[in-house]
């Protein structure tokens, strides 16, 4: 079961609903961005819910298998969430001890967790998040903002909507997880010789938009300038090689002063592939990860879709077959389009992936 509405005015009855029906226990929020919701309208309702409830405002919605651009989604489930808040502008000295404080002794499966895309520490957080919670536990969530990348208030709890922080949600309850992205290597591999924050200053010990664009340009046989990047670009992205999974996908999305400026992280020292892809691709990614995450399920009645909304810009008016081939039998599929997806189903190191597909069951 899902609750979709177009107007934050409808939300005030759906809370007495899920405030009054017993067999949900916590509840998903995700608010569409085009939907321009104001803190001051939702605060007050968000604070009505008695169970908890955690999310977020991202790009657009997937709601019983179609895209949405505008609304509010609401998604009840059937098992407890223990929701923290982590203020992002805050730097903590030590996260371990930190999130030691709110869950000692819990035994939990899985750990949903939504990021203000623009949130300081981001990173350093998802770390410590599987430093702490390891193998233990599934992941699952993305990053909430806006494409104008300006600062809003995006993370979602049962307090209100909140700017650069993020909200992690443990829950004893198994939820099946899987995720793939369908972009494969056009170049030798390539070092990251200097890099701060989300910008590739040099790659190889050239300036990074010199490399980047004389591989695409040779690939493509177009030609790249700063004024066309992000069309061009959207169908190269990098791939972060790591020891232990498939690559990373990050997403470079602007030009400036011959540097590369990509959605998340890449360190200094680390190498990269350039990528490439088509909907073929894409679309055999998405038929992975759905049937990786229902081929660990033992029962479920939901289906989760995580995707980044840079596949969509890829993809255009042909993203709904993505969403078409998750669909399983009669089981409604609903999600986000995200900026940045979080993906683990307990088998490798816990990463912020762009350019992915991630699903769930449950």
């Amino acid at each position: 079961m899902c609750i979709y509405i177009n107007n934050i005015r409808q939300l005030a009855k759906n809370i007495d609903q899920l405030n009054n029906d017993s067999s949900v226990r916590s509840v998903l929020i995700m608010v569409a961005d085009k939907s321009k919701i104001k803190k001051s309208d939702l605060n007050p309702l968000l604070k009505q819910f008695i169970k908890p409830i955690i999310g977020g405002v991202f790009p657009e919605l997937i709601v019983d298998g179609k895209r949405m651009e505008e609304g509010v989604l609401l998604l009840p489930l059937p098992f407890l969430l223990k929701p923290l808040l982590i203020d992002c502008s805050n730097q903590k000295d030590d996260y371990l001890e930190y999130l030691d404080e709110h869950f000692a002794g819990n035994t939990g499966k899985h750990l949903f967790v939504f990021t203000d895309v623009l949130a300081s520490n981001k990173t350093d957080i998802i770390e410590n998040l599987y430093n702490y919670f390891g193998l233990t536990v599934s992941y699952l969530g993305g990053g909430a903002g806006s494409l104008s990348f300006q600062p809003t208030d995006c993370i979602i709890n049962n307090q209100g909507m909140h700017q650069n922080a993020c909200v992690i949600a443990l829950t004893d309850h198994p939820v099946s997880v899987d995720a793939a992205h369908g972009w494969s290597p056009v170049s030798e591999p390539l070092k990251v010789t200097d890099a701060w924050d989300n910008q590739i200053k040099s790659i190889n010990w050239e300036p990074a938009f010199d490399i980047y664009q004389k591989i695409v340009e040779k690939h493509s046989g177009k030609i790249l300038q700063q004024d066309n990047f992000f069309d061009l670009a959207k169908s190269y992205p990098l791939g972060l090689i790591k020891l232990d999974d498939e690559l990373i996908i990050r997403d470079p999305i602007k030009a400036e002063d011959k540097k590369l400026h990509i959605v998340d992280r890449i360190n200094q020292g680390e190498y990269i592939y350039i990528m490439h892809g088509n909907m073929e691709s894409l679309l055999k990614a998405a038929t992975k990860a759905k049937e990786g995450a229902i081929s660990q399920a033992k029962e479920f009645k939901n289906i989760f879709m995580i995707d980044c909304i840079s596949r969509v810009l890829f993809m255009t008016n042909d993203f709904q077959k993505e969403i078409d081939i998750v669909k399983y039998q009669d089981i409604p599929v609903n999600g986000a389009l995200t900026i940045g997806e979080i993906a683990n189903n307990g088998s490798s190191f816990l990463e912020i992936f762009n350019k992915t597909i991630a699903i769930a069951t449950w």
